[in-house]
Parts: C-alpha cells; sequence; structure tokens
C-alpha cells in the first residue's frame, strides 16, 4: 500500500510540473505573437535546435522566462 501511495505522489508531482511547463510554453507564445522580440527569438531558437542563452546550463524554461 505504501508504494501505491508513493507512486501516486509520484504522479500527481509529474502531472503539476507538466501543467507549468504548458502554461509557461503559452506565456511565451502568446508573448511572441504580441510582438515581444525576446520571445521571438526565444521560440526561432528552439525552432531551430539552437540553444537560447541561458546564464546557467541547467537553467529550465520557467526559470529563463519571466513573462
Amino acid at each position: 500500500m505504501k508504494s501505491q501511495a508513493r507512486k501516486m505522489k509520484r504522479m500527481e508531482a509529474r502531472r503539476q510540473e507538466l501543467l507549468r511547463e504548458i502554461e509557461n510554453r503559452a506565456r511565451i507564445w502568446n508573448a511572441a505573437m504580441a510582438g515581444d522580440a525576446q520571445a521571438r527569438t526565444f521560440l526561432s531558437k528552439q525552432y531551430w535546435g539552437m540553444q537560447p542563452e541561458m546564464e546557467s546550463p541547467g537553467q529550465d524554461m520557467a526559470t529563463l522566462w519571466n513573462g
């Protein structure tokens, strides 16, 4: 029973993480469509497979974009 509870806890944490990622992507997309140059550059570099400018290698999209 404990293992089932741990599994459910991990699944819920992963679900929350995915929701935050979707919200961040939507915020960046909306900013780019509104004409934000930083958002456009970020999306362009992602599309073409280039690494966006990040202050540290482990920095994720949520901390990169404060929009």
